[in-house]
C-alpha cells in the first residue's frame, strides 16, 4: 500500500512536469528542449525514488556513496546544480530582454531619421 505522503509527492512532481510540458506545447519562447529534459529527469527521478525507494540505494552504491553522510553530500551537490541551472535560466532571460530593448531603441532611432 502506498502511503499518503508518497501520493502527495508524486502529485506535486506531476504538476511540475505537466506545467513545463504545457508551456512547451504553448510554444513559450523560454522553453527549450534542455529545460524539458532537465525537468523530466529531476521530477521523474523524484517520482521513481519515491515509489521505489530501493532505487536510491542502488544509485548511491553505483555512485560510491556507501553511507548516509556521503549520499547527503551528493544530494546537496545535486540541489546546488539545480540552483545554478535556475540562475543561468534567469540570466538567459535577462539577456534576451536586454537584447529586445536595445533592438527597439535602435529601430526607434532609425525611424526618427
Amino acid at each position: 500500500m502506498i502511503e499518503l505522503y508518497k501520493i502527495i509527492i508524486v502529485i506535486i512532481c506531476l504538476v511540475f512536469i505537466v506545467d513545463r510540458l504545457k508551456k512547451r506545447i504553448n510554444k513559450e519562447p523560454r522553453q527549450s528542449l534542455l529545460k524539458i529534459f532537465t525537468t523530466l529527469f529531476i521530477w521523474g527521478g523524484i517520482i521513481i525514488i519515491t515509489l521505489i525507494p530501493s532505487t536510491y540505494d542502488h544509485l548511491m552504491q553505483l555512485l560510491g556513496a556507501k553511507n548516509d553522510k556521503n549520499s547527503l553530500v551528493l544530494f546537496g551537490f545535486i540541489i546546488l546544480l539545480v540552483f545554478i541551472y535556475k540562475i543561468l535560466s534567469i540570466i538567459e532571460r535577462i539577456e534576451k530582454n536586454i537584447t529586445e530593448i536595445i533592438r527597439h531603441d535602435s529601430l526607434k532611432g532609425i525611424k526618427k531619421k
